[in-house]
């Protein structure tokens, strides 16, 4: 018999689990997964165009809203190894999961999760800036749908935007630290800086600004 989502081994294959997630994206078959084969197929994601994927598990491939998405982080690797090869005005996507810093290389990227805040980390681990955005970006630079957990840095423990200009939209920002300014975003000699659908929290500075500092910006 076909294996089916009711706590049965109706196959009588003891490797079979309806419940596995193979794919490590946080969704078994029995949540919805629709391909258990690939993280980004999942019920969390974004619509990709292109990819001859059903990446939101919607039954339907490439709606008119999907995602265009010029390189892809795979779950486990660096997104600054996606990020060296985009091009000005390219957008990075980032499936769900956790990574570590990475900066924006003085690129004018989007840099975007496919399945939000709440299922894609960037972990600091206490050691680094989550993600730097600090050499000349320009207008349309954009960081969206991240959580920023346990950055570390003298300024901008969680984000820092120096000599740049950025939108920073539905990040979640908590538990980072600056020996200095800033600990969860620091702004510093910036213009324009966006900043929509931010959440900071539990995040200290030695100085000013736990959750957020500006200096020289406007």
């Amino acid at each position: 018999a076909n294996e089916l989502c009711d706590g049965i081994d109706n196959d009588c294959n003891p490797l079979t689990d309806e419940t596995s997630d193979d794919d490590f994206d946080g969704y078994s078959e029995c949540d919805g997964d629709c391909d258990d084969r690939t993280e980004f197929a999942a019920p969390a994601n974004a619509e990709v165009c292109g990819d001859g994927l059903d990446n939101d598990c919607d039954g339907t491939g490439d709606e008119v809203d999907c995602i265009t998405c010029d390189q892809i982080a795979p779950v486990g690797s660096d997104i600054d190894d996606a990020v060296a090869a985009a091009a000005d005005g390219d957008t990075v996507c980032v499936p769900q999961g956790t990574f570590p810093p990475f900066s924006f290389q003085g690129k004018t990227l989007t840099v975007r999760s496919l399945a939000g805040r709440d299922l894609t980390t960037i972990d600091g681990d206490l050691a680094a800036s989550c993600v730097t955005i600090t050499g000349g970006e320009a207008a349309g630079t954009l960081l969206e749908g991240f959580t920023l957990f346990e950055g570390m840095a003298s300024s901008g423990g969680g984000v820092l935007v120096q000599n740049s200009t950025a939108t920073l939209r539905d990040l979640a920002v908590s538990s980072c630290r600056a020996t200095s300014d800033g600990a969860g975003v620091h702004l510093e000699n910036t213009q324009d800086v966006l900043i929509e659908d931010v959440t900071l929290w539990d995040n200290q500075a030695d100085d000013d600004g736990g959750g957020l500092s500006a200096l020289d910006s406007e």
